[in-house]
């Protein structure tokens, strides 16, 4: 009870199962050993030995409820926002790869037809001063 802050009896607690304390917005409560719980609300009677009203603890039930199913859709929107972000960052990239390796391959293409040319021209002007080099042979 002193757990629990309950000083008053009978009493309601709500608690959420946690999968480890860090998992806890606030402080949490470890029991047994190794199940961690939070509590989400208290529901005690204004006195030690009073009655809780049925209407009351219905009411905060249904509170609590609705609170943690709204709570949960929230971090259900929030898991799908950030999935949809990563989703997007990742097309993104393969996108800037794809562009990079595509930009790469015309560069490399690039480089091997500037280097046959360059071959090319270089085979033409030594055939060039080759056959300017014969021609005098064959002019004696």
């Amino acid at each position: 009870a002193r757990q629990l802050s309950i000083a008053a009896f009978p009493a309601l607690v709500v608690c959420q199962p946690l999968r480890s304390a860090f998992d806890a917005d606030s402080a949490c409560l470890e029991w047994p050993l190794g199940t961690f719980v939070q509590p989400l609300f208290r529901l005690a009677p204004p006195a030690q030995g009073a009655s809780l009203a049925p209407d009351q603890a219905i009411a905060a039930l249904t509170s609590a409820a609705e609170d943690h199913h709204d709570e949960v859709q929230a971090v259900e929107a929030q898991r799908v926002a950030r999935s949809s972000q990563i989703a997007e960052e990742r097309a993104l990239r393969e996108q800037q790869d794809r562009e990079f390796e595509e930009s790469l391959l015309q560069d490399q293409l690039a480089e091997v037809r500037r280097s046959e040319a360059s071959s090319r021209s270089m085979q033409a002007a030594s055939e060039a001063s080759m056959g300017s080099a014969a021609s005098p042979l064959k002019a004696s």
